[in-house]
């Protein structure tokens, strides 16, 4: 498949959710890595697996990188993998080793729902079977204990407590076990901000390993500086009329990995982003002094998804409300003193725009929302409560004068809060091959698509 058909064949399973896509070809050659690693392990991974069985006997095994095959087409796994029974603590003196060749295995997903990761297996492990002449070293058997009373290997009972047990009940497991350990990546574990809610889907569609969650979530970090959370009383998304069908320059391509985004988790990012976005506070005067402190809460907000032959882009426009306090004050020799507050009120328009960038040094893909806004002056109410008299007066008098001629600035800039990773490359990257990325974004009529491609 390529981005532009895996784009529709995730927002059909996940129009309100988050999904990903991994290439099979990732996952074979991530694999074949994994399995040559194994080798070269200090000390071994592979050996002096401990067996609940026998005695002085531990257990090990060594898959053969080359064999391991992912068939595309019909979804099956491949690979050799031999089985062997060594003497407690001498990995090198092996008691019998059993050849198991699995051929075209159908796959099975596993899905642990506590951590969202998603790992393969061959689905009928029950049938496989070691090839034909094994072999059963004596002196290894002597060497674990198995001794009869006159010196020799007692072969009988190393097979009744060791060999028959582990070749029908043991060993065929551990083949399972084997291939499910081999990395799949995982880039549902490695979003951010917008993250799947379990319980997490998977299917083998094509080429591709599909996973998603048909419901996500948007976390935004609060400082202790901000205002509570404000709910916006208007939370809207749609797709721009008129707007073409979706596509992008790499539509044709076939990416390692996609990222998807539905627009209800986009929206609520959004809104988690600008809603109380910005605290204003400024001071200013001499003998009187005066200090204007306010928060830009968010009112409505519309997310517009804009596709193009670019590939699109993610709009928003909010109506945003400041709410503040203005005091006045007297300053002496001995300090200042109060004379009169006043609550502030002021509406303001605020336009977005959503890029996706990446970090190459931090292996992060970011989402920068650039958002302007500005408060109108021309709507802003002082509120003195009404039994202040002329100091009341004076002071909404002061404000309104200081809003007119711009000294207290009520512009909104929420740039440089509008810069989120929404996918932490650097806890996906070893995983996924040690290689760089770079992003790509393709807007749908109700969906985003990041299509992760290889930097050259």
């Amino acid at each position: 498949m390529n981005v532009a058909q895996l784009h529709p064949e995730l927002e059909g399973r996940a129009p309100n959710g988050v999904g990903a896509a991994i290439a099979l070809s990732r996952v074979e050659s991530l694999a074949q890595d994994a399995i040559a690693a194994f080798s070269q392990a200090i000390p071994r991974i592979t050996e002096g697996i401990p067996l609940p069985l026998g005695r002085n006997v531990e257990a090990g095994f060594t898959p053969e990188a080359a064999s391991f095959h992912l068939n595309r087409v019909a979804h099956t796994v491949s690979i050799n993998v031999a089985v062997f029974l060594h003497v407690t603590g001498n990995p090198a003196q092996r008691i019998a080793t059993l050849q198991y060749e699995v051929r075209n295995e159908p796959l099975d997903i596993r899905i642990d729902q506590s951590t969202l990761t998603v790992s393969l297996e061959p689905r009928g492990a029950a049938t496989l079977a070691p090839n034909p002449g094994t072999v059963l070293d004596p002196a290894a058997i002597i060497a674990a204990g198995y001794v009869t009373s006159t010196g020799t290997a007692d072969i009988a009972a190393f097979e009744q407590e060791v060999y028959f047990p582990f070749l029908w009940n043991v060993s065929q497991g551990l083949v399972r076990s084997v291939i499910r350990s081999l990395p799949v990546p995982q880039p549902l574990v490695a979003m951010a901000v917008i993250r799947p809610v379990a319980p997490v889907e998977a299917e083998l569609v094509d080429d591709y390993l599909l996973v998603w969650s048909v419901r996500a979530t948007a976390n935004v970090p609060d400082c202790s500086e901000q205002p509570s959370p404000i709910t916006p009383s208007s939370l809207t998304w749609r797709l721009r009329p008129n707007s073409p069908a979706p596509s992008s320059p790499f539509d044709t391509s076939s990416p390692p990995f996609a990222l998807y985004y539905s627009a209800v988790p986009i929206l609520a990012w959004h809104s988690s982003v600008l809603k109380p976005a910005v605290m204003v506070s400024q001071s200013g005067g001499s003998v009187i002094g005066w200090r204007f402190d306010a928060a830009i809460g968010l009112d409505s907000l519309l997310v517009e998804l804009v596709p193009a032959a670019n590939g699109g882009t993610i709009e928003a426009s909010a109506a945003l409300t400041i709410v503040g306090v203005a005091s006045a004050f007297l300053n002496t020799p001995c300090g200042a003193t109060g004379l009169i507050s006043a609550s502030v009120q002021g509406d303001a328009d605020a336009t977005a725009s959503l890029a996706v960038t990446y970090d190459s040094s931090s292996h992060r893909v970011n989402t920068v929302l650039n958002a302007q806004g500005s408060i109108n002056g021309g709507t802003v109410r002082i509120n003195t409560g009404g039994s202040l008299g002329i100091f009341g007066s004076i002071l909404g008098e002061l404000v309104t004068w200081l809003v007119r001629l711009g000294v207290i600035h009520l512009d909104v800039q929420v740039n440089e809060r509008g810069s989120s990773s929404i996918w932490d490359g650097g806890r996906f990257n070893a995983m996924a091959g040690g290689r760089d990325f770079r992003p790509h974004l393709r807007v749908g009529d109700g969906s985003a698509l990041v299509a992760i491609s290889e930097t050259d």
